[in-house]
């Protein structure tokens, strides 16, 4: 399978700047809604994202280190150690870049000959078993991308994603609908409909906490 994990590795997602624009709903135990969001990367270096109902009403950042949200309404902010937004999100060793990889449906630690791989009709099926965690992978065989990735520590702590409706975009392919649930051990499910991708060589993530604002 040496094979296959090169042509995996070369067919990374190429960018310098990134901007996602979507419709997003959110689920979880106490609440739901429908949103606009704008999500921008800086490759391997931070994920800027704002989300809108009518008007924003949270922008966030995050980093190598850490994350920082500010909530409009409630005029709050939080910043917490990437490794809550790891457990959040039921994820070890979550580094930026296998971060952006993952929102991007490539594999997002990469792939290696200690993985297991099975090749069907028009897909691979990829399985990395530690002590710790599995991932599970459906991986594209003419796009080298992930229709479906699941990690899961056990049955309460896991993260399954689908993605599906690619379209290219240079070199790359990406995908117009995302759906996420996550068990940490509450259950939410995020679903991203994608309305564009646009690439560029500079870009700006703006992000100033007002002093009015009183920190969580």
């Amino acid at each position: 399978m040496a094979g296959l994990v090169k042509a995996v590795s070369a067919a990374a997602p190429d960018y310098k700047w990134l901007q996602m624009s979507s419709s997003m709903s959110y689920a979880g135990q106490d609440q739901k809604y429908d949103a606009g969001a704008v999500i921008k990367m800086r490759k391997d270096s931070i994920i800027w994202a704002s989300v809108s109902v009518l008007f924003e009403i949270a922008r966030a950042l995050v980093n190598n280190d850490s994350t920082s949200i500010m909530y409009r309404l409630q005029k709050q902010y939080s910043v917490f150690p990437n490794s809550s937004l790891q457990n959040m999100l039921a994820i070890q060793n979550l580094t930026m870049p296998s971060f952006q990889r993952l929102l991007l449906a490539y594999p997002p630690f990469g792939l290696n000959e200690n993985y297991k791989f099975t090749k069907q009709e028009n897909s691979y099926l990829v399985q990395n078993t530690t002590p710790l965690y599995q991932e599970t992978i459906t991986l594209d065989a003419s796009m080298m991308r992930m229709t479906q990735y699941t990690y899961a520590k056990n049955e309460t702590q896991k993260i399954i994603i689908n993605y599906s409706n690619f379209e290219k975009n240079g070199n790359n392919f990406f995908p117009k609908k995302i759906g996420i649930e996550v068990h940490s051990p509450d259950v939410i499910n995020i679903s991203l409909d994608v309305n564009s991708y646009t690439l560029s060589d500079k870009d700006e993530a703006p992000f100033k906490i007002p002093a009015s604002y009183k920190k969580q």
